[in-house]
């Protein structure tokens, strides 16, 4: 399916440079990193998605002591609550609506 070949690319190695320096990370946390040093650049559009996002998840319960299951329920409305502040179609496109 789409979802599986999503989540198997975004959990995919690849190689980065970033400040001088190689890294390895997957697809997802580099794209994560990118937001964050483009914040830092100044693009405020990067700003706004990573303070949003940040806000978000200091919503979010602490999650010592909850289940798997609870967490990948809070992870699925974090991952969510990021995909609306790409796009506001980003979300149904996801879905194939």
């Amino acid at each position: 399916s789409f979802t599986a070949l999503f989540k198997q690319l975004e959990n995919e190695k690849i190689t980065v440079q970033i400040n001088g320096k190689t890294e390895k990370l997957t697809i997802e946390q580099a794209i994560l990193k990118r937001v964050m040093i483009d914040s830092v650049a100044g693009k405020s559009s990067s700003a706004r998605l990573y303070l949003d996002t940040k806000q978000t998840i200091l919503a979010m319960p602490d999650t010592a002591g909850m289940s798997a299951s609870e967490r990948n329920k809070q992870d699925q409305a974090i991952l969510e609550s990021f995909l609306k502040l790409l796009g506001p179609d980003l979300p149904n496109k996801k879905e194939g609506k």
